[in-house]
């Protein structure tokens, strides 16, 4: 139980320390996180935290769970808007992208379990995200039929491929962020150099998405 030297009540302290863990783990790594700096981060006592989560193992479980969870509520529109329209698609992508966006760490962390423990990552995709890949997977073959979606399209290749880019675009932006702000800089651009520069690399990221898919992307 929470001690009365603990900072944050009882109804938060869960969220905080997965949010923490969430940070932590992104740009330490599991092994290069203790349970006692992640008390330290959400201004807790170490056994505070284990009233909650019995050990490192499960609070890594629980991070992980969540982050896919949360995934969840928002992939469903990505997966239905698939043949939908050009903007309609558009606004999806942007949607998951300002999942991610919203809390960089959630990619970083993803790509982390992606290089650490694939096979255990690729299960809990499929455990996850299985059925709404399937799904969109069958939107794009019908987008085929219907000649909306280019017919060389694979269906399940562009899936996974849209959703790498996505994460990777977002853990990988303050490298990308950096290049494209010294580029502007060299260039002395105008209007293009004063934007955001993971505004940038996102909206090419969508355009990338939306050309590759549709037949007439414009519409």
């Amino acid at each position: 139980m929470a001690t009365s030297g603990d900072n944050v009540d009882e109804g938060g302290t869960r969220e905080q320390i997965l949010a923490e863990a969430t940070r932590l783990f992104a740009v330490h790594g599991y092994g290069g996180t203790s349970l006692q700096t992640i008390a330290d981060a959400v201004g807790i006592r170490k056994p505070s935290l284990l009233y909650h989560f019995k050990s490192k193992a499960e609070l890594r479980e629980a991070v992980l769970d969540t982050l896919m969870e949360r995934w969840q509520e928002v992939v469903p529109q990505v997966m239905r808007s698939a043949t939908s329209g050009e903007r309609r698609f558009e606004a999806a992508l942007e949607e998951v992208l300002g999942f991610f966006r919203a809390d960089p760490a959630r990619a970083q962390l993803l790509m982390r379990e992606l290089l650490d423990r694939p096979k255990e990552f690729e299960a809990r995709i499929k455990r996850h995200l299985g059925h709404w890949i399937a799904l969109v997977m069958s939107y794009i073959r019908r987008g085929q039929e219907e000649g909306l979606i280019h017919a060389g399209v694979d269906p399940h290749a562009y899936v996974l491929h849209v959703v790498a880019m996505m994460v990777t675009a977002i853990a990988a932006s303050p490298l990308t962020n950096n290049l494209l702000r010294r580029h502007a800089d060299e260039q002395d651009t105008d209007r293009t150099g004063q934007e955001d520069p993971l505004d940038r690399s996102l909206r090419e990221l969508v355009r990338m998405a939306r050309h590759g898919l549709f037949i007439h992307p414009e519409r």
